[in-house]
C-alpha cells in the first residue's frame, strides 16, 4: 500500500467516526458494521466502496459545522473562507495539516527560485502574508498605494502575489514606470486569462506563476516553470474529477475532515503527464460552477473561454446580460469594458487626458471580432476607458493639541474612522503613530519602508521645545518597539530603539516641567517594554511609581506588548494548558485596568520571564492582594486556601466571575478535564462568549471554552464544542490591521461572466 493510499485510509477511518460522514459512508457500504457506532470499522474492499460515496458540498458543512469535527485536542490552524459564493465557512486544523501544508508550500516555491528569504507581497486582493518574511498591500487604488508599493519593491527582489484582476488594475497603473526587479508574479483566487498573463508579463517583466488553492484543503499547487501546467498537489490532497466536478479529499486534516468535497471549482485534468519530468496530476481551472458563459460552442465555463491579448488594449472585461429574463430564447447582450493603451500617457499615477480623436479604432475592431467569434451575432456594447487617474485625497489636519488628547484621552478606533493629523512639529511623530497602528503594508514581521523612515525621522529630530510633543515623542518610541522584532543578541533593532527613547526620557525628566501623571506614565511605558526585550529584567532597577491612572494610550501600549510577550511564551513552551495565553493576559488587564498598578506589570514578568531581583510594588486593595498571591502560589499548585481567602473577599459580579475564572486556570493548569455540566451554565452566565448574560470580558474564558471544546467532544456535543473553538480565538493586530485596509476594497473581480439576474417576484 503506498503512502497516498495509506493516508486516505487513515483519513477516512477518521472520518468514519464523524456523524456528518454516517450516513455517506453507510449509504456507500463503507462500513462492516452498518450501525452508526463510533468505531465504525472499513469495509476490506473500501477502495471500491470509497467511489460511491456522496460529494460533500460547503452547504452541507455550513449547515452543521459541528458534525464534521473529529477532535477538539490538537487544533493549531483555524480557517477561514473567503464567503464570496455566501457565507464564510470557519474550518479548524491540526499540527500534521499545517507542517504538510507549509512544507509544501516551500517545495512548490523552490521551483521557482523562490527561497524563504524572498518575501512576497499580496497586491491590492484580501489575501493575508503566509510567510514571517511575506507582507500585504491592501486597500483602495490610490496614488498612495502605488507609492508604497514602488517603495517596498525598491527595497529588495520582491514576488508579487494576488488577484490577477487587482493584480491588472496595479499593472495599468505602472505601465509606463521603470520597476525594480520582480522575482516572480502569483495569479491566485480567479481564472487567470491570457490577455491578463500578457500585461502582467510586459508590465513587471517577470514570470507568471498560476496558483490554485481552496481554503478548507490550503494551497493544492503552481504551475511548473518548465511547461507551465498547473501541478496539483496530490502528496496532501486526493482528487477526483466526477461529472466535471473536482471533488478533494484532504490526506491530513484529521481535525475536521473533508472527504471527497466539492468546494464549486470546477478543474479539467490533463491525460498526459508533464513534460517537465514530475509526477502527479496537472491540471486547468475552468472557475466555478456557477460562472457560466453561452457561447457559439454551447454554454461554457468561464475559464474554458478564451480571451486573448489584443494589441492596443490593455485589459478588457466581459459581461454577458440577457434581453430578458422573461423567456429563455432571447439572445444576449454583450458589455465590453476596455481600457485602452496609450503611448502618450508616460505618468501611470496621474496621467494627461487625450482628447477622443486620438483613440485609434483597430483595437476596437479587433476586440468586436473576438466578441463575434466567441458569442456569435449579439448585440455589442463597447465601453473604453482610459487609463484611470488616480486622485489624492485632501490631507486635512488638526491642530496638536486636539491630536494628542486623542490618542491620550480619545477613542483610537474612531479615529481610524476619520484619521486626522496635526500640521505642527508633532506631524512626523503623528505619522509614525499612524503607520504603527495603521499601516498601509502589512507585515507578519517587521515594519513597512514607510514606517522605518519614520521611525528614524523620529530617532533624529532634536529634543522638541514643547514638553507635550516631546513626551509623546518618547512615549512613542517605546511603543514603536513591540513592533519590532526581538532576538536573543544584544544587538536587535528594538533594543537600539529602546536605548535612544530611554536618552530622551532622561532628558525629559531633567526639565522637571511634567506633571506627576505625566512622568508616572513615562515610567510606566518604559517599564512595559520589559516584558518583551532582551536583558529586561535590568529596566526594573529605578524607583517605580506604584498606582498609575492609565491613559488611552498607556493601555494601547500594553496590549501591543502583551502580544509580543505571548508570542514569545508561546515560542518557549510556556504555559501550554493556558492557551490562547493572549486571551489571560488580555483578560487581566481589562480586569484591573481601573485599579492597575505596576504591581500587574512586575507579576506578568515573573510569570512569563523570569524572576525579579529588586523590590517592586504591591496592590492596595485586598481583592487585588487576594488575586496576585493566589497566583503566585495557589494557581499552579490548586492549593485550596488562596482561592478561598480570593472567594470570601469577592463582593462585585465582575468578582465573582474572576473568582470562576480563575478556579478553571487552576484546574487546566492541573490538566482536569472540565465537566460540561458544571461549565456550561458557568459559562453562559458569566463569560458572554456563548448565548446568555455577561458579566465579564468574554476574551479571557478563551482558555476555557477550548478546554470545554475536548469535554463536549467526549460526550458527543460537538456543536457547542464547534462554537466554542469558533469563540475561543485570540486577537491578532497585524490581522486587524489587513481587515481594516482590505475591507470592501480588494474582492475578487468577473474579468467573464454572466450578469446575475434578479429573481421574478
Amino acid at each position: 500500500m503506498d503512502a497516498t493510499t495509506t493516508r486516505l485510509r487513515q483519513i477516512l477511518e477518521c472520518a468514519a467516526t464523524v456523524p456528518g460522514y454516517r450516513d455517506r459512508f453507510q449509504s456507500a457500504g463503507l462500513l462492516t458494521d452498518r450501525k452508526a457506532v463510533p468505531d465504525a470499522v472499513l469495509i476490506a474492499d473500501w477502495q471500491q466502496a470509497f467511489l460511491k460515496l456522496q460529494p460533500l458540498d460547503r452547504a452541507t458543512v455550513q449547515s452543521q459545522p459541528g458534525a464534521f469535527l473529529a477532535t477538539a485536542t490538537d487544533v493549531v490552524y483555524r480557517g477561514v473562507t473567503s464567503g464570496t459564493q455566501g457565507q464564510s465557512l470557519i474550518y479548524f486544523a491540526g499540527a500534521a495539516w499545517n507542517q504538510a501544508r507549509l512544507h509544501a508550500r516551500t517545495r512548490s516555491l523552490a521551483r521557482w527560485g523562490i527561497t524563504d528569504e524572498v518575501p512576497i507581497l499580496t497586491v491590492a486582493s484580501r489575501l493575508l502574508p503566509l510567510r514571517p518574511v511575506d507582507g500585504a498591500i491592501a486597500g483602495t487604488l490610490t496614488p498612495q498605494l502605488i507609492h508604497q508599493l514602488l517603495e517596498q519593491l525598491s527595497t529588495r527582489p520582491t514576488v508579487l502575489r494576488g488577484y490577477p484582476s487587482r493584480l491588472c488594475e496595479v499593472a495599468v497603473q505602472l505601465s509606463h514606470t521603470r520597476l525594480p526587479p520582480i522575482v516572480a508574479v502569483i495569479c491566485t483566487g480567479e481564472c487567470l486569462f491570457e490577455q491578463q498573463r500578457s500585461l502582467l508579463e510586459r508590465v513587471f517583466c517577470a514570470p507568471v506563476v498560476n496558483e490554485y488553492g481552496c481554503q478548507e484543503t490550503g494551497i493544492s499547487g503552481l504551475t511548473c516553470p518548465e511547461a507551465g501546467r498547473l501541478h496539483l498537489d496530490s502528496d496532501r490532497c486526493y482528487y477526483e474529477i466526477v461529472n466535471g466536478q473536482l471533488l478533494t479529499t484532504d490526506l491530513f486534516n484529521q481535525v475536521m475532515p473533508m472527504v471527497r468535497y466539492d468546494c464549486g471549482d470546477r478543474l479539467a485534468i490533463d491525460s498526459e503527464p508533464c513534460s517537465c519530468g514530475r509526477s502527479g496530476l496537472t491540471a486547468t481551472v475552468l472557475g466555478r460552477a456557477e460562472d457560466r458563459v453561452d457561447t457559439l460552442w454551447g454554454q461554457l465555463l468561464a475559464g474554458a473561454v478564451s480571451m486573448p491579448a489584443l494589441d492596443g488594449i490593455q485589459q478588457y472585461r466581459v459581461v454577458q446580460h440577457e434581453a430578458s429574463h422573461l423567456t429563455p430564447s432571447v439572445p444576449l447582450s454583450v458589455q465590453v469594458q476596455a481600457f485602452v493603451q496609450l503611448a502618450q500617457l508616460a505618468q501611470p499615477v496621474q496621467p494627461a487626458r487625450p482628447a477622443q480623436s486620438q483613440l485609434n479604432s483597430r483595437p476596437l475592431d479587433h476586440l468586436v471580432d473576438w466578441v463575434k467569434t466567441t458569442f456569435g451575432d449579439v448585440k455589442t456594447q463597447v465601453v473604453v476607458e482610459e487609463i484611470p487617474v488616480l486622485h489624492s485625497s485632501v490631507s486635512t489636519g488638526c491642530d496638536e493639541s486636539t491630536w494628542m488628547q486623542t490618542i491620550t484621552q480619545g477613542s483610537w478606533a474612531q479615529w481610524l474612522k476619520q484619521p486626522v493629523l496635526p500640521l505642527g512639529s508633532a506631524r512626523w511623530v503623528a505619522e509614525l503613530w499612524s503607520e504603527l497602528i495603521n499601516p498601509q503594508i502589512v507585515f507578519n514581521a517587521g515594519l513597512s519602508p514607510k514606517a522605518w523612515r519614520s521611525l528614524q525621522t523620529v530617532l533624529d529630530s532634536p529634543t522638541d521645545v514643547a514638553n507635550e510633543v516631546e513626551w509623546i515623542k518618547v512615549r512613542l518610541l517605546l511603543f514603536a518597539c513591540s513592533f519590532l522584532p526581538t532576538q536573543t543578541s544584544q544587538e536587535t533593532q528594538a533594543t537600539q530603539v529602546y536605548q535612544q527613547a530611554i536618552e530622551r526620557f532622561h532628558r525629559l525628566l531633567q526639565r522637571q516641567t511634567l506633571s506627576q501623571h505625566q512622568a508616572s506614565l513615562l515610567h510606566l511605558d518604559r517599564l512595559i517594554a520589559s516584558l518583551y526585550l532582551p536583558n529586561g529584567a535590568a529596566i526594573w532597577v529605578d524607583p517605580i511609581p506604584n498606582l498609575i491612572q492609565l491613559d488611552t494610550f498607556a493601555v494601547n501600549h500594553l496590549l501591543q506588548a502583551l502580544e509580543a510577550v505571548a508570542h514569545q511564551a508561546i515560542a518557549h513552551h510556556r504555559l501550554p494548558h493556558l492557551r490562547p495565553l493572549l486571551s489571560v493576559l488580555i483578560g487581566d488587564l481589562q480586569f484591573f485596568a481601573p485599579r492597575f498598578g505596576v504591581w500587574l506589570l512586575a507579576y506578568w514578568f515573573e510569570w512569563l520571564r523570569q524572576p525579579i531581583p529588586w523590590a517592586v510594588p504591591t496592590p492596595t486593595d485586598p481583592f487585588s492582594q487576594a488575586w496576585l498571591t493566589w497566583r503566585q502560589t495557589g494557581l499552579e499548585q490548586m492549593q485550596t486556601e488562596p482561592m478561598k481567602v480570593l472567594e470570601a473577599l469577592a463582593r462585585s459580579p465582575l468578582e465573582h466571575a474572576r473568582v470562576v475564572l480563575e478556579r478553571g486556570y487552576g484546574q487546566l493548569l492541573q490538566q482536569q478535564p472540565l465537566d460540561p455540566e458544571e461549565w456550561l451554565p458557568l459559562v453562559r452566565a458569566h463569560s458572554g462568549a456563548m448565548a446568555g448574560s455577561s458579566t465579564s470580558n468574554p476574551m479571557a474564558w478563551a482558555p476555557i471554552l477550548k478546554a470545554l471544546a475536548i469535554s463536549l467532544m467526549a460526550v458527543e456535543r460537538r456543536d457547542l464544542a464547534y462554537q466554542c473553538l469558533v469563540a475561543a480565538t485570540a486577537p491578532a493586530s497585524r490581522v486587524s490591521a489587513f481587515e481594516r485596509l482590505a475591507a470592501g476594497v480588494s474582492g475578487k473581480q468577473s474579468i467573464l461572466g454572466r450578469a446575475r439576474m434578479k429573481d421574478k417576484e
